[in-house]
């Protein structure tokens, strides 16, 4: 692995970090996955939307940011990492000026596909650029602390601002906001960040992304479909169909690849094969927690759409206060194992308490001691798992793994918010409309879902692989 070293000012290297750059730029992209969801009402009404077309405003950009992750984290090694960080962030603001100008929902969902497009080409480079800088045990154990931080500190602001800046500014603010941001993060990513690419440039296996691509976008669309049609609607089942099919030809054609997108001896090591699967139970359990706790605190206990966002902030907090000051000081203590299972043990807490939650529940008894716990069990899972994940990854393989970790965390989530949220509506039509125990059922069966992962963990060698030799 080649760095070649950047156009630098030396004033300005001095003051921002490679680490500063890579975190605002992961804080945007989840900034703008959260802050749409609590601005949908205006959206709605100023743009036109229908009830069924609103959910593309969502589902358009989980579809092409879930679906491209592996592809970018591939085109990283392939073209540089730092070039395609900063074409991806390009992309992802002029998709942005489009959606804040937008005249019609045609033109609102094109821009949140595009805008999608760019972070499945920035998330990628954000992770494997920050293991590729700080590569060493301790001093990236911390990084990656400071961007699980900085993921939650980016879900915690679109949560909140999403409300706030709908109600002040227009619905229009919240794309907005993008544009300064990138303008800064554009010469200080070309001033701080070294160009990174391995020394021999490898082919792309277009087969295997051209199916593993269509096939996790035909996943997250059945989901999104399951949760509008139902999950027996012919939609649905042939998209999970397409998804199956797919997915059964990836694999052929990765067993026989030369350059495969995923390298499954990559898997082998049982430390990675846990932590990806466990990573994707994560996803589900926290992506439907977001999803119906939001719903429960406008629901059941009528909070406005700005009381929401408020109400919502412990939870965040405790995940950034955990990544931020325990995960890694527990990690170096007690080692991986542990700390992973003391999250997981406190993130399933978290979802027991919510499983209690009931009509007359209060906010103060029957939530905020759960977001506590969820926020801050998640606070010691996520950095672990994704320090698990790069433990022994050589630099060929620092792209895959930028593409691997959130491939999982988007794809858990959007499985967990389809089938939970299937599931609780189905249990609250059979309760004559009892919302509250549609969502108690859905934290419930969260909590199984903790509890498996946590098996799984238990009976895993967290021993970390040793790097293979690089090829030349």
């Amino acid at each position: 692995m080649t760095d070649t070293a950047a156009p630098t000012l030396h004033g300005i290297r001095r003051l921002v970090t490679p680490l500063a750059v890579l975190c605002i730029a992961q804080f945007m992209l989840q900034l703008d996955y959260a802050i749409v969801n609590v601005a949908l009402k205006p959206i709605q009404t100023d743009v036109g939307f229908s009830d069924v077309g609103l959910q593309w405003v969502v589902t358009g950009y989980a579809l092409t940011f879930g679906s491209l992750l592996l592809l970018g984290g591939r085109l990283g090694d392939r073209t540089g990492r730092r070039r395609l960080l900063l074409f991806g962030l390009l992309v992802f603001g002029a998709a942005s000026a489009v959606c804040a100008v937008a005249q019609s929902p045609a033109m609102l969902v094109g821009g949140r596909l595009v805008q999608g497009v760019g972070a499945a080409l920035v998330a990628p480079m954000v992770l494997a650029m920050l293991t590729g800088v700080y590569s060493q045990g301790a001093a990236q154990v911390r990084a990656i602390g400071i961007w699980a931080a900085a993921t939650a500190g980016g879900a915690m602001s679109g949560v909140v601002l999403g409300g706030l800046m709908s109600d002040w500014f227009g619905w229009r603010s919240i794309f907005i906001v993008n544009i300064p941001i990138i303008a800064a993060l554009v010469p200080l990513a070309r001033a701080v960040l070294p160009e990174m690419r391995p020394e021999q440039v490898r082919s792309l296996d277009i087969p295997g992304t051209a199916s593993i691509t269509i096939s996790l976008a035909a996943l997250i669309f059945a989901m999104s479909s399951g949760e509008e049609r139902g999950f027996g609607h012919p939609v649905t089942v042939g998209s999970l169909a397409i998804f199956a099919v797919l997915l059964a030809a990836f694999i052929a054609i990765e067993l026989r690849a030369r350059e495969p997108v995923v390298p499954f001896p990559f898997l082998v090591a049982p430390i990675r094969r846990t932590s990806v699967l466990a990573m994707l139970v994560v996803g589900a359990v926290t992506g439907s927690y977001i999803y119906t706790v939001s719903l429960a605190l406008r629901k059941i206990l009528d909070f406005s759409g700005t009381e929401t966002s408020l109400k919502f902030i412990p939870g965040p907090v405790a995940m950034v206060f955990c990544s931020l000051f325990l995960s890694r000081r527990l990690i170096a203590r007690f080692g991986m194992k542990p700390v992973l299972l003391l999250g997981l043990f406190i993130l399933g807490a978290g979802q027991l308490w919510l499983a209690q939650l009931s009509a007359d529940s209060a906010y103060a008894s029957g939530v905020l001691p759960a977001l506590f716990l969820t926020g801050g069990g998640a606070g010691l899972i996520v950095p672990t798992l994704t320090a698990a994940v790069t433990a022994g990854a050589t630099p060929r393989e620092r792209g895959l793994v930028g593409g691997l970790v959130p491939t999982a965390q988007q794809i858990g989530a959007a499985v967990g918010i389809a089938v939970l949220a299937t599931i609780a509506a189905s249990v609250s039509a059979n309760q004559g409309g009892d919302l509250a125990a549609g969502y108690a059922r859905s934290f419930l069966i969260s909590v199984v879902l903790v509890a498996l992962a946590a098996i799984l963990v238990a009976f895993t060698s967290f021993r970390p692989p040793e790097p293979e030799p690089e090829q030349a």
